[in-house]
């Protein structure tokens, strides 16, 4: 992550937004599917735990089982699910993105050379994890011990045997793009948790204070900045304790991976992107046979960049985080997907 990059972008872009107030709460994508496809003609609907089916004039359609939609292949997301796997399909198709190394638990002694012989600061991270679990930035020989335990436990941890990605760390900032049945839909900046000094708080009363505007957003209320020992780790390399006051408009970074799940921002950045940037996800999912609706998680230099690269492609979309973004106005995939199912039938 261009830190530099990600703090111009905010300050320039995004800072000066208000936190977003929601007044509709929905407990998942289902209640949202359900509220949508009320709104549209000759459309009912079938609810079973988290999946909710769609019936357009009595004819089923469709269904939204959880993240998984019906239009997406059992096999397209295995493959998804499988990071080495996919970066390798979309290599073959020509898709500009990441080259990985594979390892696995034995190989360490192989890992750490490959460290030592390798240009420029890598990741390591599982092939079959998401939501940012056992993934470290800026491996090198020094901190690949910890990055490697830190995998290794990680697939352990989730019943997963541990197999281990080491890749060349791209240089730029995250973004989310959405592509629901092949077509772009709306894009989320995924800025890692961190907090913007004001020259009066601490940084444990600052955390406290963002976690406070997080809880009134219907997506982010249960994915709060996490003070763990990675944040400490974090807080003290940057030259921090969690009651240092930083100067206004300094930011501290809590996290290093522009998770939400661990208190990252999304930031609704659609109409900030260059069309490269969003052909690039259009072109990723298309890479993937019998995909059709997925996140694409791409790596930009700027926001027009002309030649962004693809970092992993996810299937199982969380269509629910473009409704209720931190800034920026809210985008309806779900309404977008149902209206999708019904256009054979028109």
């Amino acid at each position: 992550m261009n830190k530099e990059l990600l703090k111009s972008v905010l300050k320039n872009h995004l800072e000066h937004q208000k936190v977003n107030t929601y007044f509709r709460s929905f407990d998942g994508t289902r209640q949202i599917a359900e509220y949508y496809a009320a709104t549209l003609p000759n459309m009912t609907t079938k609810v079973d735990g988290k999946k909710i089916d769609f019936f357009y004039r009595k004819n089923h359609i469709g269904y939204i089982d959880g993240q998984n939609v019906s239009t997406n292949s059992k096999q397209a997301r295995q493959l998804c699910n499988n990071k080495f796997k996919s970066e390798d399909f979309l290599n073959q198709k020509n898709v500009a993105t990441t080259v990985s190394k594979l390892f696995d638990e034995t190989e360490y002694e192989a890992a750490l050379e490959y460290i030592k012989i390798s240009k420029g600061p890598k990741v390591v991270k599982p092939t079959m994890l998401n939501g940012a679990k056992g993934i470290t930035l800026n491996v090198d020989e020094e901190s690949f011990d910890y990055a490697w335990n830190n995998c290794v436990n990680a697939c352990k941890d989730h019943k997963r045997e541990p197999k281990i990605l080491i890749q060349d760390q791209l240089n730029g900032i995250e973004v989310r793009v959405l592509v629901i049945e092949g077509n772009f839909n709306s894009a989320i900046l995924r800025a890692p948790a961190h907090i913007v000094g004001d020259g009066h708080h601490s940084i444990s009363e600052l955390i406290e204070e963002k976690n406070k505007l997080k809880k009134k957003n219907p997506h982010q209320r249960l994915r709060l900045i996490k003070v763990d020992d990675t944040a400490i780790r974090n807080i003290k390399s940057a030259g921090f304790e969690l009651e240092d006051i930083p100067e206004e408009g300094q930011y501290v970074f809590i996290h290093h991976t522009s998770n939400i799940s661990i208190g990252g921002d999304p930031y609704e950045v659609s109409d900030l992107l260059g069309v490269e940037i969003k052909n690039l996800a259009e072109k990723a999912v298309e890479a993937i046979p019998d995909l059709n609706t997925a996140g694409v998680d791409i790596m930009i230099d700027s926001l027009d960049d002309k030649y962004p690269n693809v970092l992993e492609i996810n299937a199982a979309a969380n269509l629910r985080l473009h409704h209720f973004p931190y800034k920026g106005p809210a985008h309806v995939p779900v309404y977008n997907f149902v209206y999708a199912l019904t256009l054979p039938y028109l």
